[in-house]
Order: C-alpha cells, then sequence, then structure tokens
C-alpha cells in the first residue's frame, strides 16, 4: 500500500517548486506549500506566502489527503472509516484526477457566456426573475462538459482507473459551474446597473 502511495504521489507532485519546502495535498486536489509550524488532534498550523506576505492558517486535518515534508518523508492523514469509502489508493487515484482537472480546466467562454447570460436576463427580466436564466445556464454547462480529453490526462493508463475518472470529472464539473455562476453573477450586477442607469435616462 505504501509503495502503490509513493509512485502516484510522485506524479501529481511534479508541480512541485525547486526549493525545499512542506507541501500539504488536500482530498479537493489543491496543493499547498509552505512550512508545517504546528498540530494538535484536530488542526495543523501551517505558514506560507502569498503575495510576497507571510500568513499563518490552521488547517483541518480532515481535509487533508497527506503531507510531504521538506526532508522528503511523507504523512499519510487519510483513512477509510469503511470499506464502502475509497482505499488509500483509490484516493491517490481520486486526486491525481482532480489535479488533472485543476490544471487542464481552461473555459473563459463559460464566463463570458455567463455574463451575457446573467446581463441579458437581469437587463430584460428584473432582479427577481432575471435569476432564473444564469442559475439555468451553470447547470446546463456543467452537464455538457463532462468528457475526460485524453491531452488533459498526466498518464494515459489512468484512463482505466474509474476513481481517476470519477475524481476528473467530478473536479471539472464544479469548476465549469462555478465559472458559470462567477460570469452570471458579474453579467446580473452590470444588468441591474445598466436597467437602472436607462430607467432614470427615461424620466
Amino acid at each position: 500500500m505504501k509503495s502503490s502511495f509513493l509512485v502516484f504521489f510522485c506524479t501529481f507532485m511534479l508541480i512541485a517548486p525547486t526549493q525545499a519546502q512542506d507541501s500539504i495535498t488536500f482530498i479537493s486536489g489543491r496543493v499547498l506549500y509552505g512550512l508545517v509550524k504546528d498540530f494538535d488532534s484536530l488542526d495543523i498550523q501551517f505558514e506560507f506566502k502569498k503575495r510576497k506576505k507571510t500568513k499563518v492558517i490552521y488547517i483541518t486535518k480532515s481535509s487533508i489527503f497527506a503531507i510531504k515534508y521538506a526532508d522528503g518523508k511523507t504523512e499519510i492523514f487519510y483513512e477509510p472509516l469503511n470499506e464502502e469509502e475509497y482505499s488509500i489508493r483509490e484516493m491517490e487515484l481520486y486526486i491525481i484526477g482532480e489535479q488533472d482537472a485543476l490544471k487542464s480546466s481552461k473555459t473563459p467562454m463559460l464566463i463570458i457566456g455567463g455574463i451575457l447570460v446573467g446581463g441579458v436576463s437581469s437587463f430584460k427580466l428584473g432582479p427577481f426573475l432575471g435569476l432564473a436564466p444564469p442559475f439555468a445556464y451553470s447547470m446546463v454547462t456543467g452537464l455538457v462538459n463532462n468528457k475526460v480529453k485524453e491531452g488533459a490526462v498526466s498518464n494515459p493508463d489512468l484512463l482505466r482507473e474509474d476513481t481517476y475518472l470519477t475524481g476528473f470529472v467530478t473536479k471539472n464539473k464544479s469548476l465549469i459551474i462555478q465559472r458559470s455562476i462567477i460570469g452570471s453573477i458579474i453579467g446580473y450586477l452590470i444588468g441591474l446597473a445598466s436597467q437602472h442607469i436607462y430607467a432614470e435616462s427615461q424620466d
């Protein structure tokens, strides 16, 4: 089990920076680089830099899959609670799928489409009815963009793994819906502002 972990962990740690740092791999697929300062039974105190500023945060252990320390040691935090949950190896594959989706998901047109849908709907239908089209747009885009493209896969052999595909599709759908919602909110607010300006100009 441990040797399997090391093989797959190395696959999605290729994006690690060259300088020696601790890295936390979350169950969500995100990786955070910095320094583990302290930990207790529930949380980990973690220091990292963001925009040249040093920040210290507390991270719940249950949200962490593993920590790779600067000295090369790896500690796995994920533990399946029962046979129905993913094993450690299955969760590795799931997370690699999430990370491939994060790296390959480039959907600026979804945001642009959301801006157009949100803007037109709020301008034409008003603040209440104008919410319906953006909501529908976000749900539809999440349903129709769930294919795993071979060029987005870090290792073609992973396409045979169901848990990898589940991780990829789930994360990709989440990203698509999030970006559609962001675009729709921006458009919705622009539409309301435009409607207000138009109403005042008519008066």
